[in-house]
C-alpha cells in the first residue's frame, strides 16, 4: 500500500516502524569493520554528541516525487518540534513528557506518550550506538562524505544518515519503512544556537488550550 510521504514519517516517528535503510535481507549479526571504519563512526557519534541545539530547514521527499517542507528545532536532551509548512500545515512538539501532533487543517490534536528509536537517538544527550540498542549495519565514507547505516538489534529495520565533511555536518536522513516505502529527509541553513526558546517544545498552538490559559 502506498503511503502519502508525510504520514509516514508521522507513523515512524510516533509508532516506531521498523526501518530498513536499503532494500536487503536483515542480517542479525552485525559486520565486522576496519580500524579506520571504526573511527569514521566514532566521529559520527562525536559530532552527534556535540549538538546541544539545531535549527534547520528541512525537505522531505518520498520514492514517488512528493515534497513536503518545513522548519526543524531540537535542543538536548529530549526536546524536538517538526514544522510542517508547504503542503501540509502539520506541528509535531516532543518533549520530556509527550509527543503532541496537530493538524492545523483538521484542527486536531492527538497525544502520544511513546516514542522510536529515531527519536531517542537525535535528542539523546550521549549518544553510543552499540549501547543505544543499536548497531551499525553498514558504512560508506570518502574524503566529502561519511554515510552510516543504523540497525536496531532484534530488528529488520535501519535509518541512514548522511553527514559531509569539511565542516562536519549532517545533512540528510534516510528511513524506509518496513514494506520498502522511503523517504529523505535534507537539511538545508543547519545553525546551532546557544539555546532555543522553551516555548518551542511546549504545545501552546491550539484554541482550546488557549482559552484555557487565560
Amino acid at each position: 500500500m502506498r503511503f502519502n510521504s508525510f504520514v509516514l514519517v508521522v507513523c515512524l516517528l510516533i509508532q516506531g516502524a521498523a526501518f530498513s535503510a536499503e532494500k536487503e535481507e536483515f542480517s542479525p549479526t552485525p559486520p565486522t569493520f576496519s580500524k579506520k571504519s571504526k573511527q569514521q563512526v566514532k566521529i559520527a557519534e562525536e559530532y552527534l554528541n556535540s549538538i546541544k541545539n539545531l535549527s534547520a530547514n528541512f525537505i522531505q521527499t518520498d520514492e514517488f516525487g512528493n515534497i513536503q517542507k518545513g522548519t526543524i528545532y531540537l535542543s538536548k536532551p529530549g526536546k524536538m518540534r517538526w514544522e510542517y509548512t508547504d503542503p501540509h500545515e502539520i506541528l509535531i512538539v516532543i518533549n520530556d513528557r509527550d509527543m503532541v501532533h496537530f493538524d492545523k487543517k483538521l484542527d486536531q490534536i492527538s497525544y502520544f506518550c511513546s516514542r522510536n528509536e529515531f527519536i531517542n537517538l537525535l535528542i539523546k544527550e550521549n549518544i553510543n550506538f552499540k549501547t543505544d540498542g543499536l548497531y551499525v549495519k553498514s558504512l560508506k565514507y570518502n574524503d566529502h562524505i561519511l554515510r552510516v547505516i543504523l540497525g536496531k538489534k532484534g530488528s529488520p529495520g535501519s535509518l541512514t544518515l548522511q553527514f559531509k565533511k569539511d565542516p562536519f555536518q549532517i545533512k540528510k536522513l534516510t528511513i524506509v519503512d518496513e514494506a520498502q516505502e522511503h523517504i529523505d529527509i535534507t537539511l538545508l541553513d543547519i545553525d546551532h544556537p546557544d539555546s532555543l526558546k522553551s516555548s518551542y517544545f511546549e504545545f501552546t498552538d491550539h484554541k482550546y488550550l488557549r482559552k484555557k490559559r487565560y
